[in-house]
This record gives C-alpha cells, sequence and structure tokens, in this order.
C-alpha cells in the first residue's frame, strides 16, 4: 500500500525521535567534560607541589590516583618536592617565594598558618565557600583555614590531616606507682607529676613528672600555651581590632605554667638544663609529656620497648563540660604565583574533602581532619582523634613569629624576675607591632 506524504511524515517523526532517545541512552548528547568542570585544563598543564615529612612514593601513588580521577585530571601533570626536614622546607620555600619562583601548591602547618595568608591565593567563593567549609571540618580548621577582613570571609586553605595536643604518660611509670589512669584534670596532673618526680639529695631533678615549664625544650609551647587560654577562657584576642590584650585569665594560665619550672615551688619538676621533652621521656627522664600523635611516633621509634600511653589533654577541673585544646595540623595552599589557580585548588579540594584524603592518610598513616572521618574514627586513639572538635586557633599576624616573644614571656618573668603583668604587657606590645 503506498503511503500518503502524511504519513510518511509521520513515520519519519517518529524514527527520529527513536534514533535521538538511542543516542541519548549511549551518552552522544552528554555536555563535554570541559563544560562540566571548568577547573580542569583540555591540554596538559603542569603544577608543582612541595612538601616535607610526606614521602614521594606516597604523594605520588596519591597524585596518579587524582590524575584517574576524572577524565581532564588525565592533563595535570604534578611534580612533588619532597623535604625531610621542616626548617629547610621554610627556607627553601621563602627564598623561592620571595624570587618569584614559589611552587604552584605547598604545604603549612600551624600554629603559624596565617604568615603564610598574603602568599596564598583564595578559593573561589562558588568552589570552596565558608559556610561549606565548616561544615566538612571543625571549628579549628575554620579558625584557620578561614580569613576574614570586614564582611568578607575567603577560605585560604584546607587540611590534609589533623593532630592535636594530648597527654603521653609511661605506663610502666604509672602502674609501679599504682596509678590506674592518666589525669584528666591539670590538679591531678600535679599530684601524679609529684608522685612520680624523682629528686637527688641536692634537690636536682633526676626523674621529672611532667615536661611544664620548660622554654627552649617544650616542643609545642605556643600551642600549649594557647590551649590553657582558651581552658581559662582567656578573652586575649580581640579579632575586630586585631590585637592582643592580655587578661586575669592569661595571666593565670602563665603563673600555673612556670610554676613546674620554679625550684622554691612546690610542682617543681622542670628546668632548661633536662633534654628536649620527647627525647626525655624516649629514655624515661620524664614520666609524663604534652605532645601530639605524631609526637608518639617520634618516641615509639625512637624506643620501641617502651609502653606509653597517650589521652586527651587535661582541662581545668573548675569547668569540666567545656572541653578546648589546640590541634596542629597540615593545610594545602595554592600559590597567589600560580598560573593555573583554579585547577590547583581543584586539586587541593580533591587531596583534602574527597575519598582521595582517604588513600592519603592510609599512605602517610595520619589522622582524618574530616567531621564525617573524625566521626567513624574507631582506631586505639580514637579518644585523641574526637578531641580534635574541641580544638580551638586564633588569627595571628601574618608577619613574623610569635613564638620568640612568647620565650622571651617566660626568660623575663623567670630569669629577670619581672612582674608577671609587667612581662605580659611588653609582650603584648610586641605581638601587636607585628599586626600593623
Amino acid at each position: 500500500m503506498k503511503l500518503s506524504k502524511y504519513q510518511l511524515i509521520i513515520i519519519a517523526v517518529v524514527l527520529a525521535i527513536v534514533i535521538f532517545v538511542v543516542l541519548a541512552i549511549l551518552g552522544v548528547f552528554k555536555k563535554d567534560n570541559v563544560s562540566q568542570n571548568p577547573y580542569l585544563p583540555t591540554s596538559q598543564i603542569t603544577l608543582s607541589l612541595w612538601g616535607y615529612d610526606i614521602s614521594g612514593v606516597a604523594m605520588n601513588d596519591v597524585i596518579s590516583a587524582y590524575q584517574q580521577s576524572e577524565p581532564l585530571a588525565k592533563n595535570v601533570k604534578i611534580t612533588y618536592q619532597e623535604f625531610s626536614d621542616k626548617a629547610t622546607y621554610e627556607q627553601e620555600l621563602l627564598q623561592a617565594l620571595a624570587e618569584g619562583r614559589g611552587p604552584d601548591i605547598f604545604m603549612v602547618q600551624s600554629p603559624n598558618a596565617y604568615q603564610k595568608a598574603p602568599t596564598l591565593y583564595p578559593a573561589p567563593e562558588t568552589f570552596i565557600s565558608p559556610q561549606v567549609f565548616l561544615e566538612y571540618f571543625p571549628q579549628v580548621v575554620f579558625d584557620d583555614g578561614v580569613f576574614s577582613s570586614g564582611d568578607i570571609s575567603v577560605v585560604y586553605m584546607a587540611p590534609l590531616h589533623l593532630d592535636v595536643l594530648g597527654l603521653i604518660y609511661n605506663k610502666d611509670m604509672f602502674d609501679g606507682a599504682g596509678i590506674a589512669f592518666p589525669p584528666t584534670t591539670w590538679e591531678d596532673v600535679v599530684t601524679i607529676s609529684n608522685q612520680l618526680k624523682e629528686t637527688g639529695s641536692q634537690g636536682e631533678i633526676l626523674r621529672a613528672g611532667i615536661s611544664l615549664g620548660g622554654v627552649s625544650n617544650v616542643s609545642y609551647l605556643d600551642s600549649l600555651l594557647y590551649a590553657l587560654f582558651f581552658q581559662n577562657k582567656s578573652q586575649f584576642f580581640d579579632q575586630a581590632k586585631q590585637e592582643v590584650r592580655f587578661d586575669d585569665q592569661s595571666r593565670q594560665a602563665i603563673e600555673f605554667y612556670t610554676q613546674f619550672s620554679n625550684p622554691l615551688h612546690p610542682y617543681y619538676t622542670w628546668n632548661e638544663s633536662i633534654k628536649q621533652d620527647i627525647e626525655a621521656f624516649s629514655d624515661g627522664s620524664t614520666a609524663m609529656i604534652v605532645g601530639t600523635l605524631d609526637s608518639l611516633k617520634d618516641i615509639q621509634e625512637k624506643n620501641p620497648f617502651l609502653r606509653v600511653g597517650m589521652s586527651p589533654l587535661p582541662q581545668v577541673a573548675s569547668d569540666p563540660g567545656s572541653f578546648r585544646t589546640t590541634g596542629v595540623y597540615t593545610f594545602l595552599g595554592v600559590s597567589r604565583q600560580t598560573t593555573y589557580p583554579a585547577t590547583a585548588w581543584h586539586l587541593v579540594r580533591a587531596l583534602t574533602m574527597t575519598p582521595l584524603n582517604d588513600l592519603y592518610r592510609e599512605k602517610t598513616n595520619t589522622y582524618p581532619a574530616l567531621r564525617e572521618r573524625i566521626d567513624a574514627y574507631s582506631g586505639t586513639y580514637k579518644n585523641i582523634v574526637t578531641s580534635f572538635l574541641g580544638a580551638r586557633s586564633w588569627h595571628k599576624p601574618a608577619q613574623g613569629n610569635i613564638l620568640p616573644i612568647l620565650k622571651q614571656l617566660f626568660i623575663d618573668i623567670r630569669e629577670r624576675g619581672l612582674d608577671t603583668n609587667r612581662a605580659l604587657r611588653a609582650a603584648e606590645e610586641k605581638i601587636n607591632a607585628l599586626f600593623r
């Protein structure tokens, strides 16, 4: 039967619809990857990444996984330069940035992360907003990774992993003294320190109870001091005015710390003649130190036969419901000198906020910074990892280093006999000068 013109048109339309549906199912009409992901290049580019204490083998495995994560990521060639020593890394990075030959992406470690802000390219608001950032990470990461100027806030860095201050203690010494559990308050710390301290006939320290009160031989002096400020509810920093004003709570924290190195005080257990705290703990010269999970690894490498425990940082007994500590963590930031800021941020986001971060932590034996992963963590030190959520920080000046000022503060009090309030005022002036 001969079909009419109208019937032929109908059949043609039907066939066209069928063909369109089939091609759509096969993906012919899907948008290309360029329109789906404007952060990735359509031709090959090279990004340089600098870091320390992370082996090239581990990082290159993660980079390879990133390049396979989506089609256009294969266009991103990433060269990783590893530094084994942090001091060398910081010196080389500073020099490279000053000469305009810095890497596209580099690692930044707290507690002085804010100093790197002027050298960093902020994340596009549409890519990582401060609100989304806080949903992904604990408050302490937000404190250091997001910077504000007036009503504008931007994300400058994202964390690869998180660590936190806690109490590291010698289990054999505790068992030998009949102490069943580590202290949870500073009052308990004082009691246990005095129980475990050993002195010679001239009053010299043979074994310290805890490594508190030192200036040059306490690894996390600044972070510990900030934790004591937060625990004592000190309002030492005015974010709006960008200035430090030490209050009575600050003074109480300073005086508590210095008592452990005062030979005339009942708390006395530490002095500058004792070796570095991690070394002293490793060889049995002290029963307790304040350190991190990374410190624990160092101790176990130095003395694998030592029975070591770690518990959350002790708190002020008068306020047991408000846990506070400080974080010690490694960020990734994008350099202002990069030619490819969008792609560099795509890599940073992938390594810190996607399942690629799980691979990174598996390869580097580190601990999670993502809220979701903290909540799901079930390892040996779960109580330490979950204490990340109680960590806090503050925006330190972008220029200069506060640690030498804090060290001088304690020297002024302990060695020069300066009144604590006068020493604090002098430290205030030096710190606030860094903000100007």
